[in-house]
């Protein structure tokens, strides 16, 4: 008798999580990961003896609340505050300029801080060099 194919998680995940848009490829990465998850659960229900149709409810248990499942799976993804906090910096910018005057260069030295921010997150730390 031929083995019997699993459910398609990534087809469940996708059907009962609405995600928002992500940069690049992540939310295709974050689907496959929690799919990975619910077939981690299936598995593991199965190996201990319990049949397809209880396994597959224990890992679909896991999305019982998809707002929560969500926002869960969200708050992990550190790219989103990142996201969020540079819309809000370009916005500020924006304003400031829109209004002129000595305005221009608050959101110019707003600019330069940023950059500094980056660089500086980018570099590793220097380590003090022993003294002799």
């Amino acid at each position: 008798m031929p083995e019997s194919r699993g459910p398609d998680w990534r087809r469940f995940v996708r059907t009962h999580l609405r995600l928002p848009e992500m940069a690049g490829h992540r939310e295709e990465r974050k689907l496959a990961e929690l799919a990975d998850h619910l077939e981690d659960i299936y598995r593991d229900a199965l190996s201990q003896g319990a049949g397809e149709d209880v396994a597959r409810a224990r890992a679909e248990r896991q999305l019982a609340n998809p707002d929560l499942a969500t926002r869960e799976l969200l708050e992990g993804d550190p790219s989103r505050l990142r996201t969020a906090l540079h819309r809000r910096a370009d916005q500020t910018d924006a304003t400031l300029r829109d209004v002129g005057g000595w305005w221009v260069a608050v959101a110019d030295l707003l600019r330069d801080l940023r950059q500094s921010l980056r660089t500086l997150g980018r570099r590793p730390a220097s380590r003090p060099r022993p003294r002799s």
